[in-house]
């Protein structure tokens, strides 16, 4: 109710993504080890580095995204009164 399910599933496909750019960028490093490629160790290693950095940063976005969501719409589910807090008499004239 507060946090749309768009917005969580949309959270859940750009850390998928950021995963999926942050192995692609650990690559080089494997395949230098493996003798498939031949780069310098510092350029692997910034290659790795810049990754890291780029996979925290989009997951840290979206999830302050879904956190200010989150608590920018708490106020709707504090506005809606459950049925069960009503009394008998409430739920026998309310219209239905």
């Amino acid at each position: 109710k507060v946090v749309k399910g768009i917005h969580i599933r949309g959270f859940y496909a750009i850390s998928i993504l950021a995963g999926f750019v942050n192995r692609a960028a650990t690559l080089p490093k494997k395949l230098t080890e493996l003798e498939v490629i031949n780069w310098s160790k510092p350029v692997v290693n910034n290659i790795e580095f810049v990754g890291n950095i780029v996979f925290w940063i989009v997951v840290a976005a979206f999830g302050i995204w879904i956190f200010a969501k989150f608590f920018s719409n708490i106020g709707l589910l504090r506005e809606e009164e459950p049925a069960s807090n009503k009394t008998y008499s409430e739920l026998a004239t309310s219209d239905h």
